[in-house]
C-alpha cells in the first residue's frame, strides 16, 4: 500500500502522515516557543536594562564630579528606561535589575514619589547583589530624609556609614548627619560628618545652616569653599536662596570670593553675570556693572562679551535726560552688543517709546505710558521723570495728572516732598490720591483713566507689532517676539484706590 493509500485507510491527512510541511510547522512552534520567550528576554536587556546601566554609569560619574544638574538628567534617563522594561516584560529574570534602576534613578532625580515602592521591593527580594542592594539603600534613605520621616532615614542609613564602598560611605554619612541633626542628635551628626572629607562636611553643614535660616554661618562656610575654589552647580540655587532672604552683601561676596580663586574662567564669568542680573533687578547699578565689567574682562565668548555689554548700555542709560541721548547711547552700545538678546529688547522698547510719544491723545495716556517704558524696560530714569514731569503740567486739569506727579516723586528724591504736596493740595478728590479706608474718592475717574491707558497701550504695542514685522520681513529673518521678556510689555493696571495698589500718600 502507497503511503496516501495508508493516509486514506487511517482517515489521515497525507502530510501529517509523512511529516509534510504541517507536521514540520507544528513541530517548530513547539520548539521555537521557548527560544521566542528567551529572545524577549534579550530584548529587554539588550533594549532596556542594558541601556539603563549605562546611562546610571554615566550619572554616577558626573554626580562625583559635582555636575549635579548634568547628573540628575541622566539618573532620569536611567529610570525611564527601566521602567519601560518594568511596563513591556513584568515577569522577566531582569525586573530586579530594572526595579534597583528604575528606583535609584529616580530617587537621584528627584522623584522620590516613584522610587519608593521601586526601590522597597527590590530591597525585600532575597539574593540580591550585595554592592547593588548598599546603593538601594543610600537612595532609599535620601527619599526618607527628604520626605522628613528621619527615623527610617538613620535606620537604614547609619550601618553603611561604615561601609567598605567609599562613595556609599559617603553619600550614607551625609545623608545620616542630615536625618541626626533634624532628630536634635548633634553629636551623632557630628561624627556622621567626621567621616566624609572636609570639603564635603562644610557643604552639608551650609546646607543645613540654610535650611535653619542661620544664614550668616551657611555664608562663613560657603565662603570657605569659594576660597579654594570649590564650585558646583547648586551654588547658583544657594545664591538665588540668599538674596530671596535679602542676604545681598553675602552674594557679593560669595561671587567676589570664587572671583579670588582659583576658578575656572568660565565659572567666574557666569557668576558675574548671575550677580550682575540680580544687582540689576535691585537698582544696584555700581555694582551690577563692575561685575559686568569682570565678566567682559574674563570670557573669551562672544555671546557672554555681547550680552555684558548690552547690560552695561542698559545701565547707562540711567542719568540721561533726553530722548535723543538715550537713542544715541544704544547705537553706540550696537557696536559690542549687537545680536544680544537683552540689548534687542533695549531697541525694541526705545521703538515702543518713540511709538507712544507720537500718540496725541488728550488724556495724556500714551506720554504717561512713555514714562513708564522709560522706567520700567529702558530703565532711563531721569527721562522717565521729566517724562511724568511733562504729563502733569501739560494735563493739569485730567485725572492723570495726580498718577503723573506721583510716578515722578518716586524717581525724584530731592523732589518727592513737593509733588506730592502738589497733589495733596491741587488734586484732594483724584482717584490717586487715597489713604488707605477713604472710600469718598472718584471712582468712576479712576476706571476711566486706567482704561484710556490701557486702550492706549494696546495700540502702542499693535503698532510695534506692526512695524517689528515689516523690519524683519526686509531684513529676510522670520519675525520673533523680542519683547516676550520686556517689562513694559508686562504692564498691570493700577490696582483701584483703597486696595494694596498703588502706595498712600
Amino acid at each position: 500500500m502507497t503511503r496516501g493509500a495508508d493516509a486514506a485507510a487511517t482517515g489521515a491527512p497525507a502530510a501529517a502522515i509523512d511529516g509534510g510541511p504541517r507536521s514540520r510547522g507544528a513541530t517548530w512552534r513547539r520548539a521555537s516557543a521557548p527560544l521566542a520567550l528567551a529572545l524577549l528576554g534579550a530584548c529587554a536587556y539588550f533594549n532596556g536594562v542594558y541601556n539603563a546601566k549605562e546611562s546610571t554609569r554615566t550619572a554616577d560619574k558626573l554626580a562625583r564630579r559635582g555636575h549635579a544638574d548634568e547628573a540628575a538628567g541622566a539618573y532620569a534617563t536611567a529610570a525611564q528606561t527601566a521602567e519601560t522594561v518594568l511596563a513591556r516584560y513584568p515577569r522577566s529574570r531582569w525586573r530586579s535589575d530594572a526595579l534597583y534602576l528604575a528606583g535609584r534613578g529616580e530617587a537621584l532625580s528627584g522623584r522620590c514619589d516613584a522610587a519608593v515602592p521601586r526601590l522597597t521591593e527590590y530591597l525585600a527580594a532575597p539574593k540580591q547583589h550585595a554592592d547593588q542592594r548598599a546603593r538601594a539603600t543610600v537612595a532609599l534613605g535620601g527619599c526618607y530624609v527628604e520626605a522628613g520621616r528621619y527615623t527610617d532615614a538613620s535606620r537604614l542609613l547609619e550601618p553603611l556609614v561604615a561601609a567598605k564602598d567609599r562613595q556609599v560611605a559617603r553619600d550614607a554619612a551625609r545623608l545620616a548627619a542630615r536625618a541626626a541633626g533634624a532628630l536634635g542628635r548633634t553629636a551623632d551628626a557630628e561624627r556622621f560628618l567626621g567621616a566624609i572629607p572636609r570639603g564635603e562636611a562644610e557643604w552639608e553643614l551650609a546646607a543645613t545652616a540654610l535650611a535653619r535660616q542661620d544664614y550668616a554661618r551657611a555664608e562663613s562656610l560657603l565662603v570657605l569653599r569659594a576660597r579654594q575654589g570649590d564650585y558646583r552647580e547648586s551654588v547658583v540655587a544657594t545664591l538665588q536662596e540668599l538674596w530671596a532672604a535679602k542676604r545681598y552683601d553675602a552674594v557679593d561676596h560669595l561671587v567676589n570670593a570664587y572671583a579670588q580663586a582659583k576658578t575656572p574662567a568660565a565659572v567666574k564669568t557666569r557668576l558675574h553675570m548671575f550677580a550682575a542680573d540680580l544687582l540689576i533687578g535691585a537698582g544696584r547699578d555700581r555694582e551690577a556693572s563692575e561685575h559686568l565689567l569682570q565678566a567682559r574682562r574674563l570670557t573669551v565668548d562672544s555671546l557672554v562679551d555681547r550680552e555684558a555689554s548690552a547690560r552695561l548700555t542698559g545701565l547707562g542709560l540711567a542719568a540721561l535726560p533726553s530722548l535723543v541721548d538715550v537713542e544715541a547711547a544704544i547705537a553706540r552700545g550696537a557696536t559690542r552688543a549687537r545680536g544680544s538678546a537683552y540689548f534687542q529688547r533695549l531697541r525694541d522698547n526705545l521703538l515702543l517709546m518713540k511709538i507712544l510719544l507720537s500718540q496725541q491723545d488728550v488724556a495724556g495716556s500714551s506720554l504717561f505710558l512713555a514714562g513708564e517704558v522709560a522706567r520700567d524696560s529702558l530703565r532711563a530714569r531721569t527721562l522717565a521723570r521729566d517724562l511724568f514731569v511733562q504729563v502733569a503740567t501739560t494735563r493739569s486739569g485730567a485725572p492723570i495728572a495726580a498718577k503723573a506727579w506721583l510716578a515722578a516723586a518716586d524717581l525724584s528724591p530731592d523732589s518727592a516732598t513737593a509733588y506730592r504736596e502738589i497733589v495733596r493740595t491741587r488734586y484732594a478728590g483724584s482717584p490717586y490720591a487715597f489713604t488707605p479706608g477713604d472710600t469718598t474718592l472718584d471712582q468712576v475717574a479712576y476706571v476711566r483713566t486706567e482704561d484710556a491707558l490701557k486702550r492706549a497701550w494696546d495700540v502702542g504695542l499693535r503698532m510695534l507689532s506692526d512695524s517689528l514685522r515689516v523690519t524683519q520681513a526686509r531684513a529676510g529673518v522670520t519675525p520673533v517676539d523680542t519683547l516676550r521678556d520686556s517689562a513694559a510689555v508686562r504692564r498691570q493696571a493700577t490696582a483701584p484706590p483703597g486696595s494694596s495698589g498703588g502706595p498712600p500718600l
